[in-house]
């Protein structure tokens, strides 16, 4: 156990790695909007056309960091991603698989890419997809169960999916992935009647 934990750590620093010469690379195309959409002498609150806690995130976090280090939002998003994406293979396949899934993560370019990315896609839309995941994947193993020693499952998977809705509206096709999955799961596709 301490042997996965130590490798984490070092996939952790091999993506810290990778991802620092890109923390200072200028701003492209429309992810300059997202610094306007925050500074509210620009922008009005609400002006972004999405659900509001991404806003929300740039407002308060870029304030604090720095219009011009927007980066280092992403860059955390995908660095808690990269611990996630560990945790649910992990979970559906073996410690070995988390640490592979990790380390493919950490070195892909266009993880790398979406790490980097100011807009919501890239890192913050799948950090709350992956905590979903994790929840669904839970309570799939006891059988979707309702016991007490289940609702913080239960409040997580509700949380994930209120949140990720809450940063986009497409969220709502990751939900309906893992609803047809549970409806397999339960049989529901097997004849008209239980259709």
């Amino acid at each position: 156990r301490w042997r996965n934990f130590i490798t984490l750590g070092l996939i952790a620093t091999m993506y810290v790695a990778l991802h620092l010469p890109g923390l200072s690379v200028p701003y492209h195309q429309d992810e300059y909007k997202w610094q306007m959409y925050a500074n509210p002498e620009i922008f009005e609150p609400g002006s972004v056309p999405h659900p509001p806690l991404t806003e929300l995130i740039y407002r308060k976090v870029g304030h604090a960091i720095g219009y011009d280090n927007f980066r280092y939002i992403p860059f955390t998003f995908g660095l808690l991603n990269l611990f996630l994406i560990f945790a649910l293979a992990r979970q559906m396949y073996n410690a070995r698989a988390g640490l592979w899934a990790a380390t493919l993560f950490a070195v892909a370019f266009f993880s790398i890419l979406a790490s980097l990315m100011v807009d919501t896609d890239g890192a913050i839309l799948p950090f709350f997809l992956l905590l979903f995941a994790i929840a669904y994947y839970t309570l799939k193993d006891v059988s979707f169960s309702s016991a007490p020693q289940h609702r913080k499952w239960w409040a997580l998977l509700l949380g994930a999916a209120i949140l990720g809705f809450l940063v986009k509206v497409s969220f709502i096709l990751g939900i309906a992935a893992f609803a047809l999955d549970a409806a397999l799961v339960a049989g529901a596709l097997s004849s008209r009647r239980r259709f």
